[in-house]
């Protein structure tokens, strides 16, 4: 079993940003190990943050339409709805604006922080890990994630070069209760040191059913529909990785 380990150095020294270790992808037969660790030189029983984090088989099994749905039965957490389309996370009773939602441990500037009818930017089906953050250690995010943060884990700008030139995934669900039809794809290709990577996922539903005894089999305005797209580069050195990326997120 080989594990390679990659130190992500943090921009500002005010920030508590988790560090993600990467692992080039595993030969046949062995395993893949993801490790997730505060940058400061703490056991477990003296780390002041409790942290849920989704990845793996358990957020596929999970991950839905939005990230509130998503997120919702983990330990004090459950999510506020405007729809089909747009629900945020509520954890411990608070939510927007005292959740603050990351991508990649970046502030996420979306109307949805002001307003529950806007959806999250952030696409659950195209994101490799969610990591939710809460307590007192959470407030170095700002003022505010003084209920937790949120950080999104995705695939944007590649790592990592694959080892045979090109990894990808696909995924097609389909749902009862709404309708849902949604397809999710990716695809990294990589030469030398230079590694790109093009994403999409388009998802719609219809009206949510109800049972007739409400007077109607379905709830009007219910529907939704999503799409997403990026596209991104990056050059990997042996000390890290410089690259870019570009998305259009339309819902």
């Amino acid at each position: 079993m080989s594990v390679r380990i990659v130190h992500r150095s943090a921009v500002s020294l005010l920030a508590l940003i988790p560090a993600a270790a990467l692992a080039e992808a595993p030969a046949p037969g062995s395993r893949e190990i993801l490790v997730t660790a505060a940058p400061l030189e703490e056991s477990a029983d003296e780390t002041v943050t409790p942290v849920i984090t989704l990845s793996g088989d358990e957020l596929a099994h999970r991950r839905q339409g939005t990230l509130g749905e998503t997120l919702a039965g983990q330990p004090g957490i459950h999510f506020d709805n405007f729809g089909g389309g747009a629900s945020r996370p509520v954890i411990r009773g608070q939510t927007s604006p005292r959740v603050q939602v990351l991508s990649d441990s970046t502030n996420v500037q979306d109307a949805s922080g002001i307003s529950a009818d806007h959806a999250i930017t952030g696409e659950p089906l195209l994101l490799r890990g969610i990591e939710v953050l809460r307590g007192p250690a959470a407030l170095l995010y700002g003022g505010g994630a003084i209920g937790g943060a949120v950080n999104l884990l995705d695939t944007k700008i590649p790592t990592e070069v694959p080892v045979r030139g090109f990894a990808g995934t696909a995924e097609a669900r389909l749902g009862t209760g709404d309708d849902e039809r949604s397809a999710v794809g990716g695809l990294t290709l990589g030469t030398g040191s230079l590694a790109l990577r093009v994403e999409g996922a388009h998802r719609e539903t219809d009206d949510y059913r109800v049972p007739g005894a409400f007077g109607e089999s379905r709830v009007p305005g219910s529907w939704s529909e999503s799409s997403t797209f990026s596209a991104g580069g990056s050059w990997v050195g042996p000390d890290g990785y410089l690259g870019f990326a570009y998305t259009r997120v339309r819902s």
